[in-house]
C-alpha cells in the first residue's frame, strides 16, 4: 500500500485489505474510491482508494496495514483481530459475496454470536448498527464492505499503467483511459523522457 500525491490517500489492490480497513472506519476516497488498472501485459487488476484515518479519527491506515503485514501485534480485543482470524479461517473457493455471509454466520456462530434472521447481505449493516463495536460486527462490516468493493470495482474507471526503463530509472504512470488520445500521447512521452 503506497501514498498517492494525487489524492492524499492509501491505496491498494487487495480487496480483503480494504474491506478490512474500512470495517475499522477507513474510508474509500471520496474522489476517487476505486480504478481497474489494465497492465500492458494484459493482466487487469482493481486498486482501491483509502482515506489515512477513521471519520472519528481512532484509527490510522498506517498502523491498520502493519497489523496486517504482521509488523506489529493487534492488541487483545482489537476489532481488526477477529477480522483477521475471520479471513484466514475462510475456506478455499468461498469468494462469492453470499458464499462469504454463509461462513461468515457459521464462524460467528460457533463463537458465541446466534445472529437470528441473518439471511442476506441486506440485513448485515442492520446487524453491524446493532452490535456496535464487537468481533460480529467487525466481522460483518468486512463482509459487506468486501461486497461493496467487488461491486465498485465493476464500475469503477479504466487506468492504463505504463512502465518504461529499468532499475533506479524505471517510470511508471497510470493513465486514464477516458482521456483524449492527444492527452494520453502527451503523457506517454513524457514517460519516456
Amino acid at each position: 500500500m503506497t501514498l498517492t500525491d494525487q489524492h492524499q490517500s492509501r491505496h491498494s489492490g487487495d480487496i480483503n485489505l480494504v474491506a478490512a480497513l474500512m470495517a475499522l472506519g477507513i474510508p474509500l476516497d471520496p474522489v476517487q474510491p476505486a480504478a481497474l488498472v489494465e497492465k500492458h501485459d494484459g493482466e487487469n487488476y482493481a486498486s482501491f482508494y483509502l482515506l489515512e484515518y477513521s471519520e472519528d479519527g481512532s484509527e490510522s491506515a498506517e498502523r491498520l496495514c502493519e497489523y496486517w503485514m504482521g509488523s506489529a501485534p493487534i492488541p487483545p480485543g482489537h476489532g481488526f483481530k477477529a477480522i483477521c482470524e475471520f479471513i484466514r479461517a475462510r475456506p478455499r473457493g468461498v469468494q462469492k459475496s453470499t458464499d462469504l455471509l454463509d461462513f461468515a454466520v457459521d464462524w460467528l456462530r460457533e463463537r458465541g454470536f446466534p445472529l437470528p434472521g441473518l439471511r442476506n447481505l441486506d440485513d448485515v449493516p442492520r446487524y453491524v448498527g446493532a452490535l456496535p463495536e464487537s468481533d460480529a460486527s467487525h466481522v460483518l462490516a468486512y463482509v459487506w464492505n468486501r461486497h461493496i468493493c467487488y461491486e465498485l470495482f465493476k464500475q469503477c474507471s479504466r487506468q492504463i499503467y505504463y512502465e518504461s526503463g529499468e532499475g533506479a530509472e524505471t517510470r511508471h504512470a497510470l493513465i486514464d483511459s477516458r482521456l483524449p488520445r492527444w492527452q494520453a500521447k502527451e503523457l506517454l512521452a513524457r514517460l519516456e523522457g
